[in-house]
């Protein structure tokens, strides 16, 4: 079992927020990882093969990993544009990609609730999808139709 001590907070830049930004963003990163396993994936170019690694870590350890590739919450539970980090993890890992469908997560947990609410949702599962290549858009986009379809 991975340790709570071997994870990294997501890297701040000093520059663009305060002290106080980077402790609760760096606390918050540490109670996600505590009580749900959780950890931020990285939006930009640094800390992508540190994350990369850590992922790939996981799955050789026998670990699913569940990601959430638009990247927020919308408000009306509508399906956004998947970012490629999904296409590049599944193309450069080698993994499958399951594409997952929640409907009315935005009634139980809506994006600027504190707390969730007892709602109806709805969890439909495709069948797994092998990418390859270097177009992590292109890939990206496919796992979004895919969804999309459920």
């Amino acid at each position: 079992m991975l340790e709570l001590r071997e994870l990294q907070p997501p890297e701040i830049l000093p520059e663009r927020y305060g002290r106080a930004a980077w402790f609760t963003n760096s606390l918050n990163y540490y109670l996600s990882a505590f009580f749900f396993n959780a950890f931020p994936l990285t939006q930009g170019g640094a800390g992508t093969r540190q994350t990369l690694r850590y992922i790939g870590d996981l799955v050789g350890s026998g670990y699913s990993i569940l990601i959430f590739p638009e990247g927020a919450r919308t408000e009306t539970g509508e399906i956004a544009r998947f970012l490629p980090g999904v296409g590049m993890i599944a193309s450069r890992l080698g993994v499958p990609v399951v594409p997952v469908r929640l409907d009315g997560l935005q009634h139980v947990l809506p994006r600027h609730a504190k707390f969730p609410a007892r709602a109806r949702a709805r969890c439909t599962f495709g069948a797994p999808m092998l990418l390859t290549g270097n177009d992590y858009a292109a890939m990206a986009h496919e796992v979004e139709a895919a969804v999309r379809e459920l």
